[in-house]
């Protein structure tokens, strides 16, 4: 019996009509042992019409969060909706452009006797491999950013496109409701690594992503955007133990960069 793999996607305040990779989680619905679960943090003027949308694709497992409740609960809500004995699931950004050869590999290498628990692919914006990268310090340098397929130890890829076995997911293990929409990914790969799962397959397939923080040239946009990730920010270094020194390095390059704008 095949394993079921999940795509998990949240929206907020878009449609699921207009999700970048839409048709082609639907055809890997149609025609393998997949399903499409939308949680939905949306106001009221998308969320009527995302309900009718969900009605009328039996592929879709549409949930009205009614409100933000940000991304750790609606990624914990969703895995909580899945009864299955054996199934994956794939984290997925709205404006994630998932290849068909991407999410071929991930449900074909479910599916065979494997060793890890947790699979990614190498995100790409603009050409550039961004994720995963293999260090989380400080200084970041291009060549600790993983830019082929392979298995890794202790690297830190971003949620979209992760994909991580059912049996992972336990007490210790879940994506941590203190964060509400940064470092999530972070956060939940180091307590990945406190429980032995610290092994990543990196699969092969185009994956391609807009990071906004980096493009964004509105310096108000960019201030407002910042202010959420210091929250977030700040609570993951108390979660993750970390000290004073990588806390005000990392805010003080940021602030740096926005001051630096024009």
């Amino acid at each position: 019996m095949n394993s079921r793999l999940y795509f998990v996607v949240v929206l907020y305040n878009g449609y699921i009509e207009k999700m970048v990779s839409l048709d082609t989680f639907l055809k890997f619905c149609e025609n393998s042992d997949c399903r499409l679960i939308v949680m939905d943090n949306s106001s009221e003027e998308y969320t009527e019409k995302n309900e009718r949308y969900a009605e009328n694709n039996s592929h879709i497992t549409y949930v009205n969060n009614h409100g933000n409740i940000g991304l750790s609960r609606s990624y914990n809500k969703a895995i909580s909706l899945i009864d299955d004995e054996d199934y994956w699931v794939m984290i997925c950004d709205d404006d994630t452009q998932f290849s068909k050869e991407y999410i071929k590999n991930v449900i074909e290498y479910v599916n065979k006797e494997n060793s890890c628990d947790v699979v990614t692919g190498i995100v790409r914006s603009n050409g550039t491999p961004k994720s995963p990268v293999t260090a989380n310090g400080i200084f970041k340098k291009r060549s600790d950013t993983v830019d082929k397929p392979g298995t890794y130890k202790c690297v830190y890829p971003i949620n979209s496109g992760l994909v991580i076995h059912g049996k992972v997911f336990s007490e210790e293990i879940r994506f941590n409701e203190e964060l509400f929409v940064d470092m999530i990914d972070y956060c939940f790969m180091e307590d990945l690594m406190k429980n032995g799962y610290d092994t990543v397959e990196v699969l092969d397939g185009d994956i391609n992503q807009s990071f906004s923080f980096a493009e964004k040239t509105d310096k108000a946009a960019v201030i407002r955007r910042f202010n959420i990730f210091k929250k977030d920010f700040r609570n993951y270094c108390r979660i993750q133990n970390k000290g004073i020194l990588y806390k005000r390095a990392i805010l003080g390059k940021r602030q740096l960069r926005i001051w630096l704008m024009r």
